[in-house]
């Protein structure tokens, strides 16, 4: 049996949407603090992905071809955080960590419905099942990162209060 923990704040995502209608500079600048909270979560994630292509037929081309090529800096850039995203089961996440690169999230991914082909094969042997990248640092997600984001989050909304009594 495993454990989850999950944390859950309601009503954010409708303040930050009022806050939008109020001040949008002040919205920007929240968002802006959620996300900086949450860096050191995209900098551990990020340092999870291998230094070179997992396998040879990954690596880019000269030409720059190659939409699902691994490349280590283009992959380890493309972790990022987004506040707010797609609602599901009646609640929507405060914040989502992305991976933009198609060839970083090929290798993240690869095989979690389907592990017949070869190429999945020898992704799972030289690296382990699917959700090889970002989801390897769940512990660490949901200890110390939700942590800071939710300091920033306390942070954001006593700035919120003191530029509403004003």
């Amino acid at each position: 049996m495993s454990v989850t923990a999950t944390t859950e704040i309601y009503g954010l995502k409708q303040a930050l949407a009022e806050l939008q209608k109020i001040d949008s500079k002040t919205k920007f600048q929240a968002v802006n603090k959620i996300k900086a909270g949450g860096a050191a979560m995209v900098q551990e994630v990020a340092g999870r992905y291998p230094d070179m292509p997992p396998i040879s037929g990954m690596a880019p081309t000269r030409k720059g071809g190659a939409r699902l090529a691994y490349d280590p800096k283009k992959v380890r850039k493309g972790v990022t955080i987004q506040v707010g995203g797609r609602a599901r089961n009646g609640s929507s996440p405060l914040v989502t960590l992305i991976q933009k690169d198609a060839g970083g999230a090929l290798y993240d991914i690869a095989g979690l419905r389907d592990s017949s082909s070869q190429f999945v094969r020898v992704l799972n042997a030289g690296y382990g099942n699917a959700q090889r990248g970002m989801w390897r640092a769940r512990a660490y997600i949901y200890g110390q990162a939700t942590k800071d984001i939710l300091d920033a989050i306390e942070q954001v909304l006593a700035q919120v209060n003191r530029n509403l009594v004003q």
